[in-house]
């Protein structure tokens, strides 16, 4: 009951203190609200349909503003060593590993080698890793490395890109589309049979004649030459 007393009170008292007085009850709105002729109200635009291919949109771009699905930040980390004895020497190179700040049922990364020769020794290694949610391709971080042919003489080119447009990969890494694959394609199910020979995995273990070896348990790949 006191409450209620406090709740009529409040009206005078704001009145007395000079505030307006809010009070819906006191009375009702009387006439109609004419707008003036001087303001132009525009017409609401018609829809405009948009036609997308849906393997072209992203799951997130499909769900709506309140889908709980959060890619967060993606961190990627990887290095070069290189080292280098006249004509000869021994390149170590850790293939990027990513962590997802956000993991989500579908976050992968799939790692594709090519290493090119000259007289049956390595001359370059170009490898790219795609960052993929399920068959989607989000992005990728790639790099390619030339062997020396003399001491202090190699180069290193390195490329990230994420999101849109895709073809980013198309043109610093050609070699992943010979098989008549598209960018899209990198995380689905068609890269496993076209890129099979570019899988980390068909690396050699061993050193030998090519001069390679890989260590599935650290991602790296170690390779030697002699000039």
């Amino acid at each position: 009951m006191l409450n209620l007393l406090l709740a009529l009170m409040l009206p005078l008292q704001a009145a007395a203190e000079g505030w307006p007085a809010f009070d819906l009850n006191r009375g009702r709105a009387r006439g109609q609200i004419v707008p003036s002729d001087h303001i132009w109200v525009p017409p609401v635009p018609e829809p405009i349909v948009v036609n997308l291919p849906p393997e072209d949109i992203l799951p997130w771009e499909r769900a709506p503003l309140f889908s709980p699905y959060k890619h967060g930040a993606v961190h990627v980390r990887g290095a070069v060593k290189v080292e280098v004895r006249g004509r000869s020497g021994e390149a170590t190179l850790v293939f990027p590993e990513v962590t997802f700040g956000e993991p989500a049922p579908g976050d992968r990364t799939e790692l594709f080698v090519m290493v090119s020769s000259s007289g049956g020794r390595p001359a370059a290694v170009s490898w790219a890793t795609a960052i993929c949610f399920g068959p989607h391709y989000l992005g990728y971080k790639a790099a390619e490395l030339v062997l020396p042919e003399g001491s202090g003489d190699f180069s290193v080119r390195e490329t990230f890109a994420t999101g849109l447009p895709r073809d980013a990969i198309a043109a610093s890494h050609p070699w992943l589309f010979a098989g008549g694959l598209g960018p899209k394609d990198l995380c689905s199910g068609k890269a496993g049979t076209a890129l099979a020979g570019f899988r980390a995995s068909a690396l050699p273990r061993r050193p030998g004649a090519s001069g390679l070896r890989y260590d599935a348990r650290k991602r790296t790949l170690t390779v030697t030459w002699e000039r």
